[in-house]
Formats: C-alpha cells, sequence, structure tokens
C-alpha cells in the first residue's frame, strides 16, 4: 500500500500539478506526490494554481490569511497576510504584502524583507536612486535596496537630494529644519527657523537662524551655535575674522567658528596699515587695544575725532572708531 488510508479525500493525479495529488482532511488541503510522500501537509483552506502570483509558487490560504509554497511543497511564506500585491509590480524580485493595512515586502526566496509596518510605499528610485520613501503615522523616511530603514519615518517634509547642497537632503520636523546625507545619516539636527545657502560667508558654511539669532553649519554639522543678532562677513576687519553683534555689543568669530574677542564692546575700530596688529575697542566708555589674537593689548584713553561708518549684518551701519 502505497498511500496510507488517512485522508478524507484523494484527488486525481496531475489535475493540480504533474505529479502531485490534492489531498483532503478535515477540510484542509494538502498534497501528496505520486510515490505516497506527503509534499504539503494538509493545512490550508485553499490552494490557488502555480504561477498566478509567481513562477513555481503557489498562494495558499489559511483561516483568511495569505502565504505561498514552492514548487517542492515547502511553505516559504507563512500565511500570515491579508493581501499580496502582483510580485515585481513595485520592485524587481520583490512582492508587496499587506496586513494589518500596513504594507511591506518579501523577497523571491519568500523571505520577509521589509516588516509590514508602513502606510505607504512610494516608487523606488523617485526620490532617490535604489531607495524607496516610507510613510508611518503621516512621517516620512526611508528603506534601501534591500528593504532596510535607513531612514527612519520621523520626518514632516524632505526635500530632494541636492536641491540645497550635493549629497544632502532638507528635513522638516515641526516647520524646524535640518539634513540627512546620502547614507541616510541625520547631519543636522532638525532645529533652525531657516537656512541660507552655503558660500557667501564662507566656503562649506551656511548661515543658520533659531529664534531670530545667527549661527553656522558646514558639511559638519555645527560650527557658530546660533547667538547673534547680526554678523559681517569675514575679512572685512581682519583675514579669517568676522565681525559678530550680540545684545548691542561686538565681538570676533574666526573661521574655525571660534569665538576670539567676546562680544563685549561698544564699539570696535579697524586693524589697518598704521597698526596692522591692533584694534582699538571701546567698553563702557573705556579705550583699549586688543591685538591679532583677540587679545587686550593696551590699555590707554583715545580722544577720538574720527568715525568710520561700516556695513554690519543685512543693512545695519554703525559708526566705528578709525585710528
Amino acid at each position: 500500500e502505497v498511500i496510507a488510508p488517512k485522508y478524507d479525500k484523494v484527488d486525481a493525479f496531475n489535475a493540480y500539478k504533474k505529479g502531485w495529488a490534492m489531498v483532503h482532511l478535515k477540510n484542509k488541503i494538502g498534497f501528496i506526490s505520486e510515490e505516497g510522500k506527503e509534499v504539503t501537509p494538509p493545512m490550508y483552506d485553499e490552494v490557488k494554481s502555480f504561477g498566478d502570483y509567481k513562477k513555481d509558487w503557489a498562494m495558499v490560504l489559511e483561516g483568511g490569511k495569505i502565504g505561498f509554497i514552492d514548487k517542492t511543497g515547502k511553505e516559504i511564506t507563512a500565511p500570515i497576510y491579508d493581501e499580496a500585491k502582483p510580485f515585481g509590480s513595485y520592485k524587481k524580485n520583490w512582492g508587496m504584502v499587506v496586513r494589518k493595512g500596513k504594507l511591506g515586502f518579501v523577497d523571491e526566496s519568500g523571505k520577509e524583507i521589509t516588516a509590514p509596518i508602513y502606510d505607504d510605499i512610494k516608487p523606488y528610485g523617485a526620490f532617490k536612486a535604489k531607495w524607496g520613501m516610507v510613510v508611518k503615522n503621516n512621517k516620512l523616511g526611508f528603506i534601501n535596496e534591500n528593504g532596510r530603514e535607513i531612514v527612519p519615518p520621523k520626518y514632516d517634509s524632505i526635500e530632494p537630494f541636492g536641491a540645497y547642497r550635493a549629497d544632502w537632503a532638507m528635513v522638516y520636523i515641526k516647520d524646524k529644519l535640518g539634513f540627512i546625507d546620502a547614507n541616510g545619516k541625520e547631519i543636522i539636527t532638525p532645529m533652525f527657523d531657516e537656512v541660507e545657502v552655503f558660500g557667501p560667508y564662507r566656503a562649506d558654511w551656511a548661515v543658520v537662524m533659531l529664534e531670530k539669532k545667527i549661527g553656522f553649519i558646514s558639511s559638519k554639522g555645527i560650527v557658530v551655535k546660533p547667538q547673534y543678532d547680526e554678523v559681517e562677513f569675514f575679512g572685512v576687519y581682519k583675514e579669517d575674522w568676522a565681525l559678530v553683534s550680540k545684545n548691542g555689543k561686538y565681538g570676533f568669530i574666526n573661521d574655525k567658528g571660534n569665538e576670539i574677542v567676546k562680544p563685549v564692546y561698544d564699539e570696535i575700530g579697524f586693524f589697518d596699515a598704521e597698526k596692522p596688529d591692533l584694534a582699538a575697542v571701546v567698553e563702557n566708555g573705556e579705550t583699549a587695544y586688543i591685538n591679532k589674537h583677540g587679545k587686550v593689548s593696551l590699555l590707554l584713553l583715545l580722544a577720538v575725532n574720527e568715525f568710520r561708518s561700516v556695513r554690519v549684518g543685512d543693512g545695519m551701519r554703525k559708526p566705528y572708531l578709525y585710528f
């Protein structure tokens, strides 16, 4: 006896698949081979035709859930999904699956490579090559070509890569701005109200605004925390220095973003040809000199007879001591 008497019903061989016969047991469906071997245990409510979804795959249903078996009868995808989109319709060799209204993916081996946790998944390459934008609870993120989440869905909006800076994308959280790079790393935390273009003040620097205060970012992150009311261009007073204003007082930052002269002065004179290493400063009516390192060099009272107006920040003109 090749086939033991254990099934409620055995259909004809080759009716479903060559060399196989569908078997029924307690209203469940499975398969046996011509040798009598049970290739698929009778555990499914329904089995669709091979090839309808994917070549050499058959969709199986159990308890209203969808899974798959392969051409050997092995279950390669457990019946846990509510829906399966046509294989390859979204990305080659991937099948989109749906569970409890959430989207994910299985690969050509039937393995779940992207857990069904997303409300929507945008077409691959629409935003960035080999990336798919995902939506979860109205927040945006990305999965990569392997289905792995590389940018968690936490942003309210994401601008196209390269629109602001090569290989960067501007991201928003509650109207605050930041950036992610081409690897999905958050290089600038979304915390700024405005971000200007890179370059006008210094190569690789961009002005950022937070609560009307000015700072700077670079490709490496924040170089100057937003704290100043106005910032002059570098080189106006001294090469690699920029005049800064804070609460009506003036000082300097250098090209590394370090505050080399704290903004405590009411007025600051120019470094000029006559005194290239010295600039006069006035604090509370007292006048002193600072040297090329930003240190107080010499205290003395000065009779000031001449002023010079220089542009500070955006449109502000302030009389400064000129020596």
